[in-house]
């Protein structure tokens, strides 16, 4: 697309994040890639993107979790590399989801990363 961009940030922490977004017009954008996935999603909405370990009960784990905290989720998709590899999580939300989601989510065995982006108001 010829309004693309690739960003790479890094925080505090060290921790790099590639993002690859492309402007759509009217101030809308879609986010194509993160750290060399292919991901489709708008930031239209509150959105946790989880990498974790492709095993049974990661998505039903962090679903849960949003659940509890009553997160309705309003788009979803989860990709993989390969079958008990690793995979992506890319969630967007009505609601906000608060740090402490957030930190348990992260907490839960197989999840490698999570990263949040909250829409503004």
């Amino acid at each position: 697309h010829p309004n693309t961009a690739v960003l790479e940030v890094r925080d505090a922490a060290g921790r790099t994040l590639t993002l690859q977004a492309a402007s759509t017009g009217g101030g809308r954008i879609r986010v194509d890639r993160l750290n060399g996935v292919d991901v489709s999603f708008t930031g239209m909405f509150n959105t946790l993107v989880v990498q974790h370990q492709d095993i049974a009960g990661k998505v039903a784990d962090v679903t849960r979790a949003l659940s509890s905290a009553k997160i309705n989720i309003a788009n979803m998709s989860v990709c993989r590399d390969r079958r008990g590899g690793d995979a992506l999580m890319v969630i967007e939300t009505d609601q906000k989801v608060p740090p402490v989601v957030r930190v348990l989510i992260g907490e839960l065995r197989g999840i490698r990363s999570l990263t949040y982006y909250e829409k503004e108001e």
